[in-house]
């Protein structure tokens, strides 16, 4: 039972365990990684603090803190306590970019201190963490409530026990940390998960035969095999050479075949060139801490395959965060990754959710859209700036869906017996959620369809997924949704398979 009552802002600890930043031995460390992350955005909140006050309609929510006797843990409000605390005592952010700032915020901060704040008061932790998953879906500036990214996501996942993304899982496998995020940012994935996931997924379906396999549900796991080594440089090189792929690189099942093939093909060619004049490593610099090579081959044969030839001695663990043939993150190249060198190499794509209007407009990402009023609500898509007219964005969302999934079922897909008295799938009482379920159910009876997973998803009511149905409809009945521009354009992106395989069809049927 929750209670509201003031609370000292001594009494209160920010929560050490903070699945938007990850796990801290003690508060300072904590604080400091909020600072630093944060930046300019927790600097602005702060100043917002002192010119406007704590917003009354936004209570922080604490409960009993389980590592300190008498003190409140924040469960919802840590950027809020944390600035408050970082003002009261600007030492706090010593050794960030920020302490001279907040060094001037204190003189204000002294002469109208906020030591009293009001908070909910949970029972426990426990009884508070479903309610704190409900919150994160948006961000306004820096302000308002920030929506949890991806790796806030999984380690929501992890503390539930929840079935968490093979990219989350693989790369908590191979960091030193132990936390998915840190090698992310090295390798410059961290705003390319779901590519990631896309070839992953891939990988598992059609690459079986290497032998990886990766447990997405508990207790997570990445086994390579009965080749280890090789098949742990290999899931090194995927990731190495993801760091410039956009999603439409990988967007089809024949490109992500042809890309993990060009990986292979990569490192094939790379362990077959003329010895270089560079020393071979001894056998304690091996990744895998045993004398030999690395443990297996790669088949150059025309399909591409991988031909694991395992030696004595290899390690069927390996070392935790090591590249292949003991190179370090940073320094392992893929062969197939079009990285910059600073010489005048090919620059990157710009990433597919990097765009202002709803629908992208890239030829790769265009609907052959059937129906005429389809076809004008498509054009509308490919052409409204989402920053300036969000409404109508989302509206133009569920509407397009909704309006797709109708021409399919009518085209396709027979009435439920539960229906048999409506007069077709656009009757009222035959809610979003069945006509997409039986489009689903029409286009892949089986569920080994991976381009459809987002659409599978977004059937659940689970607030990790940014675009559940729970979100789409939020759009029309809610009047206090904040809409995010990039929000808006994920869902869309998210929805996008599913509305490429009906248009597909429909069009096919002309």
């Amino acid at each position: 039972m929750q209670q509201i009552r003031e609370f000292q802002l001594a009494e209160l600890n920010v929560d050490q365990d903070n699945f938007r930043l990850g796990s801290f031995p003690d508060q300072r460390s904590c604080i400091q990684a909020m600072v630093r992350r944060q930046g300019e955005k927790l600097l602005e909140l702060a100043q917002d603090i002192l010119d406007v006050g704590l917003s009354p309609g936004e209570p922080l929510w604490v409960a009993p803190d389980p590592r300190a006797q008498g003190k409140f843990v924040v469960l919802e409000g840590n950027r809020r306590i944390t600035a408050l605390k970082v003002m009261d005592n600007p030492a706090l952010a010593s050794g960030t970019d920020f302490e001279t700032a907040y060094r001037r915020l204190n003189a204000r901060f002294v002469e109208m201190p906020r030591r009293v704040v009001r908070a909910a008061l949970f029972d426990s932790v426990e009884e508070a963490a479903p309610w704190v998953e409900r919150r994160h879906t948006n961000e306004q500036s820096g302000v308002g409530i920030q929506w949890w990214d991806p790796f806030a996501q999984d380690r929501a996942a992890k503390a539930r026990g929840r079935s968490r993304n093979r990219s989350m899982v693989v790369m908590e496998h191979l960091s030193e940390e132990g936390d998915p995020e840190p090698l992310a940012n090295r390798l410059g994935l961290d705003d390319r998960t779901t590519t990631v996931d896309r070839v992953l997924n891939t990988f598992a379906e059609e690459f079986g035969f290497i032998g990886i396999t990766i447990t997405r549900r508990q207790p997570w796991s990445v086994d390579f095999g009965a080749d280890p080594v090789t098949n742990r440089e290999l899931m090194w090189a995927i990731l190495g050479a993801l760091k410039d792929k956009s999603v439409d690189h990988v967007k089809s099942l024949k490109q992500r075949i042809e890309f993990i093939r060009g990986v292979i093909a990569g490192l094939v060619e790379a362990q077959q060139a003329p010895p270089t004049s560079q020393p071979k490593p001894t056998p304690d610099q091996n990744h895998n801490g045993s004398a030999g090579g690395r443990g297996g081959d790669f088949s150059s044969n025309a399909s591409g395959t991988w031909r694991p030839g395992g030696r004595e001695g290899s390690d069927s663990k390996g070392s935790r965060g090591s590249g292949p043939s003991g190179a370090s993150p940073e320094t392992s190249g893929a062969t197939g990754s079009t990285a910059t060198d600073g010489g005048g190499g090919r620059r990157p794509k710009k990433p597919e959710n990097d765009r202002s209007t709803l629908a992208s407009t890239r030829i790769e990402s265009t609907l052959h859209v059937s129906g005429k009023r389809l076809k004008q609500v498509y054009a509308e898509a490919r052409k409204i700036d989402v920053d300036d007219q969000r409404n109508a964005a989302s509206m133009m969302i569920r509407l397009f869906l909704e309006l797709s999934v109708e021409a399919y079922c009518k085209a396709f897909v027979g009435l439920p017996h539960k229906h048999r008295d409506k007069a077709d799938w656009s009757a009222r009482g035959i809610r979003l959620e069945d006509k997409i379920k039986a489009v689903l159910e029409h286009l892949d009876p089986t569920s080994i369809d991976i381009t459809l997973n987002h659409a599978r998803e977004g059937l659940s009511t689970d607030p990790a997924y940014a675009h559940n149905l729970n979100k789409v409809h939020a759009f029309m009945h809610d009047p206090e949704r904040v809409l995010n521009p990039k929000e808006l354009i994920t869902i869309w992106d998210r929805w996008f398979p599913l509305m490429r395989a009906m248009h597909d069809s429909l069009s096919a049927q002309k």
